[in-house]
């Protein structure tokens, strides 16, 4: 009896299903990388301000949002890199957009989109957060900008 014949079509399966894998890591990958350019390009009436003197301070913005969102709770804030970009605003509902300058609110993302989808399919193969608890897949979080407030560390 010859084994090659079996490792050769064991080996052709194997390496099937590791290329597919990889490929599937590439192309979310090569999105991840422009997710924040994307995001931006999506929805620019969210992500872009015109700059106007001093931005407001962080508690500022936290006050305009609680009186925007009183029954939410604040997790995170996600601090411009440019004087023209807004801010992001965690919150346990929603994520809220943020005029720096006058705490005006630009908008919220309250369901996930298919960027979100590709960044849960790169880090997480879509499984179950409780399958992921469960130490069967350690996850990584990729930060989008300076984050302030994360209940967890950015890299584990």
């Amino acid at each position: 009896m010859r084994l090659r014949p079996l490792f050769v079509q064991i080996h052709l399966w194997l390496g099937l299903t590791a290329g597919a894998f990889i490929a599937v890591l590439a192309i979310t990958g090569s999105i991840m990388a422009f997710e924040t350019e994307l995001e931006r390009a999506l929805h620019p009436h969210r992500s872009y301000v015109t700059p106007q003197g001093q931005r407001l301070s962080l508690a500022q913005i936290a006050v305009a949002v609680q009186r925007a969102y009183p029954n939410d709770t604040i997790g995170a804030f996600v601090v411009a890199t440019r004087p023209d970009f807004s801010y992001e605003v965690g919150l346990q509902r929603a994520d809220v957009f943020v005029n720096p300058y006058t705490g005006e609110i630009l908008g919220e993302q309250t369901a996930p989109d298919w960027l979100n989808t590709v960044h849960q399919l790169h880090t997480h193969l879509l499984l179950p957060r409780r399958v992921r608890r469960a130490g069967a897949l350690p996850g990584r979080s990729h930060a989008r900008g300076p984050q302030l407030g994360r209940a967890e560390p950015l890299h584990r």
